[in-house]
C-alpha cells in the first residue's frame, strides 16, 4: 500500500471542511474563488492578500495585475519570469522555482520570508495555475496565519492533483521556521538549468501543439503565427535537448530512456502526419504523444 494514502486521506478529509473558516489568528478567511481576469488563467482569489493562478499572458496579464491591486508577482514555475512588463507596471517579481514531487525546506523558507520581506497583495503563478502555483499560495497563506484547514481549501478548489501527493503533503506538514532561522535571499530570477529549464520550455510549446489539434491541424485564427508542423518539430527537438541534459541518474535509468524516446518518437510520428495532412493518424499519434508525455510525468516529472 502507497504510504502516502492515509496522509492524503487526512488531507482531504481537512479540506473538506465548511467553506469559510477562521484563520488561526483570529482572520476570518472566505472560501478561495475563481475570478475572470483577462490574461490570468484560472485566476483564484484566497483573500485580500492573496491571489494564485496561471503565468500572466502579455501586456493584457500584467495590466490584470495591477487592476487588482497586486505589489508582488511570485513565479514558482521553472521559466524565467517576465520581468521587464512587471518593471514597466510598478511591479516586484520573485522567482521560487517549485517541482511537481514537493516543495523544499529552501523553497517552505522563501515563502515565508517573501510574507515578512515583500509587500501584498500577491500573485503566486506557476505555469498553468492548478498545481505548483496554488501550493506555494497555500503556504504563503500560513505564513500569515492562516488555518490549515484554509490552507488545503485552496488546493481543493484549484484542483491540485492528488497525482502530485508531495505538493498535499508538504502544505500539510508545514510549521513555522524557529525564529533564529536565516531566510534565504529572494530573487527576480533564479537559476534553472538543464533538464527542468528544458521541460518547462517543452511544457509550453506543447500548449501551442494543442492550439493547432483543436484548429484541426490547421493554423489557429487566434494564433497565426502557429504552423503546425513546426510547432511538433519544436517539440521533439526541446524534449530531446532537455532529455540529453537530464541528470546521471536518470540517464543510468532504463524506464527513464525509454520513456524519453518513446516521447521523441511519438512526437516525430505526430509531425510527419500532420504534414502530410493525414488527419486521422494525427490524432492518434497525438494521443499517444500525451500518453507518452503522462507516463514519463507519472514516474518522473519534478519540474
Amino acid at each position: 500500500m502507497n504510504r502516502l494514502l492515509p496522509s492524503l486521506c487526512l488531507v482531504v478529509c481537512l479540506a473538506c471542511g465548511s467553506p469559510g473558516q477562521r484563520s488561526d489568528s483570529g482572520v476570518d478567511v472566505a472560501a478561495p474563488t475563481f475570478q475572470e481576469r483577462i490574461g490570468l488563467p484560472r485566476c483564484l482569489q484566497v483573500s485580500e492578500l492573496i491571489w494564485t493562478g496561471g503565468e500572466p499572458k502579455g501586456d493584457a496579464g500584467f495590466d490584470s495585475l495591477v487592476q487588482l491591486g497586486i505589489r508582488t508577482v511570485v513565479c514558482v514555475d521553472g521559466k524565467a519570469p517576465d520581468l521587464a512588463r512587471a518593471k514597466a507596471r510598478g511591479l516586484e517579481y520573485v522567482h521560487i522555482p517549485l517541482g511537481y514531487s514537493g516543495i523544499s525546506n529552501k523553497a517552505q523558507l522563501s515563502l515565508e520570508g517573501l510574507v515578512m520581506n515583500r509587500s501584498g497583495p500577491f500573485y503566486v503563478h506557476c505555469h498553468h495555475g492548478q498545481h505548483r502555483g496554488p501550493a506555494a499560495a497555500s503556504l504563503v497563506a500560513l505564513s500569515l496565519g492562516f488555518s490549515m484547514n484554509a490552507a488545503l481549501q485552496v488546493l481543493q478548489t484549484a484542483g491540485t492533483s492528488l497525482e502530485y501527493p508531495g505538493l498535499w503533503r508538504d502544505v500539510a506538514a508545514w510549521v513555522p521556521a524557529p525564529a533564529d532561522v536565516v531566510f534565504p535571499k529572494l530573487v527576480g530570477v533564479a537559476e534553472v538549468t538543464g533538464f527542468a529549464q528544458g521541460m518547462a520550455r517543452a511544457d509550453r510549446i506543447f500548449d501551442r501543439v494543442k492550439a493547432t489539434h483543436r484548429a484541426n491541424w490547421g493554423v489557429p485564427k487566434d494564433h497565426p503565427d502557429l504552423v503546425p508542423e513546426r510547432e511538433i518539430d519544436q517539440l521533439a527537438t526541446v524534449l530531446f535537448q532537455a532529455f540529453r541534459r537530464a541528470d546521471s541518474e536518470h540517464i543510468q535509468d532504463p524506464v527513464f530512456v525509454q520513456a524519453a524516446l518513446e516521447s521523441v518518437v511519438r512526437a516525430h510520428d505526430l509531425r510527419d502526419f500532420a504534414r502530410a495532412g493525414n488527419l486521422a493518424e494525427a490524432e492518434g499519434a497525438f494521443q499517444r504523444v500525451q500518453q507518452a508525455c503522462h507516463a514519463c510525468h507519472a514516474k518522473f516529472r519534478d519540474e
